[in-house]
């Protein structure tokens, strides 16, 4: 759509403890209608920047963090318990989990990079998965998937929306929290969760789906990863 105003600003409400992002004076409203309250200054602030740098025609997909507030508000908000099962249910058949049986090169690239997060799931989230070669489904512990359910519950809709961003783009939960948590970062991420396609293209070449896909996936963990960022730190 067209441009239709010319002042953007960031408002305190709630004691200022939240923030709001208003368009010419009007605060600005999710295409659900409702009302566009953040977390925090810094999350508000970077939303009203990309609305500001916006010049004739809005370009939505240009504006990563208008579009995880927008899904938190719209989509996790009307029934978060199903959108916390939907990113669980990632860890059933998590990408780290499945090791590759053959080439050797490959089941060492994937082990160096896919090891440390099953390591530290275990220590730091309490979740002990299951790690196995091939692609037959094997059955996580029902105790480890408390212990990532427990880490959910804790969780508001505006974490949600990123870590949701995170996990369905990398296909690992873990991958995710991990991001979220710091342990990692969006580009150490990528790595982890294209070390297929990267071996793929260093033994066969790769072509322009393939490409566009990969590109898709790492701008979803750079938009997650710096909207975790802006969540927790400012």
């Amino acid at each position: 759509m067209k441009k239709f105003y010319s002042e953007v600003s960031v408002n305190k409400i709630n004691r200022g403890m939240e923030f709001t992002v208003t368009l010419d004076k009007t605060p600005f409203k999710t295409p659900d209608k409702k009302l566009l309250v953040l977390p925090s200054f810094g999350l508000a602030e970077e939303i009203a920047n990309e609305w500001r740098i916006q010049e004739e025609i809005i370009k939505i997909q240009e504006m990563p963090m208008t579009q995880i507030a927008i899904t938190a508000v719209d989509i996790v908000a009307n029934d978060i318990e199903s959108y916390r099962d939907k990113i669980l249910s990632y860890a059933e058949t998590d990408l780290i989990c499945y090791q590759a049986e053959s080439p050797l090169s490959l089941i060492t690239l994937q082990n160096s990079l896919w090891q440390p997060l099953v390591d530290w799931a275990s220590d730091v989230l309490d979740s002990q998965l299951v790690v196995t070669s091939g692609v037959i489904p094997v059955k996580q512990p029902v105790e480890a998937i408390k212990a990532l359910s427990n880490n959910l519950i804790k969780r508001d809709l505006f974490d949600l929306a990123a870590l949701g961003l995170a996990t369905m783009a990398s296909g690992s939960l873990i991958v995710a929290l991990a991001l979220s948590r710091g342990f990692i970062n969006a580009d150490e991420a990528f790595k982890v969760c294209s070390v297929d396609e990267r071996w793929q293209i260093k033994e066969w070449g790769t072509d322009k789906e393939s490409e566009n896909n990969q590109k898709k996936i790492n701008k979803d963990l750079v938009s997650a990863s710096r909207f975790f960022d802006l969540y927790y730190n400012s």
